[in-house]
């Protein structure tokens, strides 16, 4: 696929199954944001699905801004820009933009996984969430043709759109388009677990991995609805992890289910905690001490509901050596730091942390973390 049937494939994609937006009510929306031009119809929305880009700078800043009006982030909103301006390279000097050619690969599914494993700490603001749409796209399609049942490349073809559909669920998930994280996560499961059984791709992506952030987005989406229910089934992922030696992935399901704890008893919310702290040494061992931070930082949640302030600065400080080692852990820390420290009673402090951990979010582009934010530094006054 070329670099303008890339930028409007990922349109549609947006239109059509992100937002919902018949092209008529996608060409009125952009219409309200275009005033000075006319004659923006359905007929257009499709060319430009089809390949043609907007015609004039006005009519792509519309577009934009209807995108990012219906959940796309502004980060999102800027790699299509780079999409576009792709295509019009590509109109003119086509040689310089090949076709990738993605589904014909050999290695489909080694270069699937070497494409999305750089983002699993990245920040959200620089994955290339046009080229992930497309990648996926054009392997589905290739899926879906006759000659491609039970061929051998099938198999690789059916791994490579398990890793670009969990990077896209989680990129849904950073967005805060909850209802297609959810979705598209249990999807993602149930593909792992009908082709490749119960323990997935292993240690690369598993089913447990998958299930963990479509539980987690489903109670979002449901604004809490099936909090209890999902916090179990979250330890039950756990166990089932750490019975396999899948350590990691138990360690996050674990920290998922802390996290969905306010639904459970709290004799049940306590056991998670115990059964958390009671893991964190040998965690550290096993997979080091900044992944077993993730969990850490969990406790310190549980910690501050509980409000056990000096126990959630205590692990807090444990946890400050790796607090600039990945984009979301900057984040998570600076956050966690400014709501310890109202908790003490420091309010100036928690005022610095929290605006610290603004900072970064919108830094790196973690739309849901901008908001959760905000929304504690406006309760903070």
């Amino acid at each position: 696929m070329g670099p303008a049937q890339a930028m409007g494939a990922f349109l549609r994609t947006w239109r059509a199954e992100w937002a919902g937006l018949s092209r008529a009510q996608l060409a009125l929306a952009v219409s309200r944001h275009c005033p000075k031009r006319r004659g923006i119809t359905p007929a257009v929305i499709r060319e430009w699905e089809a390949g043609q880009v907007p015609a004039t700078t006005e009519e792509l800043a519309a577009l934009c801004t209807v995108m990012e009006q219906r959940g796309l982030s502004p980060w999102e909103v800027g790699k299509f820009r780079q999409a576009v301006f792709a295509a019009c390279v590509g109109q003119h000097y086509p040689e310089l933009s090949p076709d990738q050619g993605w589904a014909r690969r050999a290695d489909v599914d080694a270069a699937a996984a070497a494409a999305v494993e750089p983002l699993q700490h990245a920040a959200p603001g620089g994955w290339d969430i046009v080229g992930l749409v497309v990648a996926a796209q054009e392997v589905e399609t290739a899926l879906r043709a006759p000659e491609a049942s039970g061929s051998r490349h099938r198999r690789r073809q059916l791994a490579a759109v398990a890793y670009l559909w969990d990077t896209i669920v989680s990129a849904h998930y950073f967005a805060g388009r909850h209802p297609l994280a959810a979705r598209m996560g249990a999807q993602t499961a149930d593909l792992l677990e009908e082709h490749f059984g119960p323990e997935g791709l292993g240690s690369r992506l598993r089913v447990s991995g998958a299930r963990r952030t479509a539980l987690l987005a489903g109670v979002a989406s449901r604004a809490g609805v099936g909090g209890a229910e999902n916090a179990r089934e979250l330890v039950r992922l756990c166990v089932h992890d750490w019975e396999v030696g899948a350590h990691l992935d138990g360690m996050r399901a674990l920290g998922a289910a802390l996290f969905l704890s306010s639904a459970v008893s709290e004799a049940e919310r306590a056991g998670m905690v115990a059964m958390a702290e009671a893991a964190v040494p040998r965690l550290a061992d096993l997979v080091g001490p900044f992944l077993a931070g993730e969990l850490q930082l969990s406790i310190v949640g549980q910690y501050r509901n509980q409000g056990r302030w000096p126990a959630a600065e205590r692990i807090l400080a444990a946890v400050e050596p790796t607090r600039d080692a990945a984009p979301l852990r900057r984040w998570d820390w600076r956050y966690e730091a400014g709501l310890v420290a109202l908790g003490l009673g420091h309010r100036g402090e928690a005022h610095t942390w929290l605006n610290k951990a603004l900072q970064v979010a919108q830094e790196i582009g973690w739309q849901a973390a901008v908001q959760t934010t905000q929304r504690d530094l406006a309760l903070l006054g």
